[in-house]
């Protein structure tokens, strides 16, 4: 049996880390390396995860100071022992058959990687089940992945072999969507990662403001647009990018919309420069082509 490492970062998560550590205690598939990286919790979580830590020898308890997500699974990577990847965030939850499901498709597809779709806990507490735009099986392309953050999920759904993300940088510090980054190398690296339609995890969103963090998110987003549109345009088709530009350039729009909605207006003069950067830059790269 395959060995999967699985990687959680954990901050001030105690009312929801019992939850997320038990669903993968109770996975199925049982040759698992459990990888939990306080990062620099106030809260009762590291008393939470020493107790599993203490109870099953396939947990790995680590602790840092306060440097947020992306530096806490960066870490996790760099213990893994596992011929595959997962994530889960600390308020998220598998079902019991999750990694079983996924190992047995990528092994019988011949993939690199997968995800699959959930159940979504709205900010009101509400279970949803997302209709994903992909059949099962679906093969994500690039346009697929240039065009919008198509790994539904996204950290907590999707799995993946080690090998591929050797010698690639790993999740950027201190942005959101640093997933989307990520993912976004990992897809225009060639490697093939499909969709499962069956939802195997859920998330719980509940715990979030309608507005929270959204004044840096949107700006994250549009950086690492930014930090790749050189390689979109290479690796695309004329018809596909131009579709992508239309794409991105309503995004942005949208956002002025959202922060001057929320009478940020900081962040909407901002959201206009981003749309205006991505304009010039657009016609910039057009130009040379």
């Amino acid at each position: 049996m395959n060995l999967v490492s699985i990687i959680t970062p954990f901050y001030n998560t105690e009312k929801y880390l019992s939850r997320c550590i038990e669903s993968v205690l109770k996975q199925s598939y049982i040759n698992i390396q459990f990888i939990l990286i306080d990062d620099g919790s106030t809260d009762n979580g590291y008393a939470i995860a020493k107790k599993y830590a203490i109870e099953d020898t396939r947990i790995l308890l680590l602790t840092q100071k306060n440097q947020g997500q992306s530096i806490a699974r960066n870490k996790g990577i760099s213990m893994a022992n596992g011929e595959y990847l997962a994530f889960l965030d600390a308020d998220d939850f598998w079902e019991e058959n999750k990694l079983e499901e996924q190992l047995n498709f990528i092994k019988e597809k011949k993939l690199d990687g997968c995800f699959a779709n959930f159940h979504f806990i709205n900010k009101t507490g509400v279970l949803q089940t997302p209709k994903s735009k992909f059949a099962n099986g679906h093969i994500v392309e690039k346009f697929d992945i240039a065009s919008s953050n198509c790994i539904l999920g996204s950290c907590s759904s999707i799995i993946f072999r080690r090998e591929i993300i050797n010698g690639m940088q790993l999740f950027e510090a201190n942005k959101y969507n640093e997933d989307y980054d990520l993912w976004f190398r990992i897809i225009f690296n060639e490697n093939k990662i499909a969709y499962i339609d069956k939802p195997l995890l859920t998330i719980d969103d509940s715990r979030f403001s309608s507005s929270n963090n959204s004044k840096k998110m949107f700006l994250d987003h549009y950086y690492f647009i930014f930090k790749h549109l050189s390689l979109i345009i290479e690796k695309t088709n004329s018809t596909k990018w131009m579709q992508i530009i239309n794409v991105r350039l309503t995004h942005p729009l949208f956002y002025v919309k959202h922060a001057f909605q929320y009478k940020l207006i900081y962040y909407t003069c901002k959201s206009i420069l981003v749309c205006y950067i991505w304009i010039v830059k657009v016609i910039r790269i057009f130009s040379k082509k």
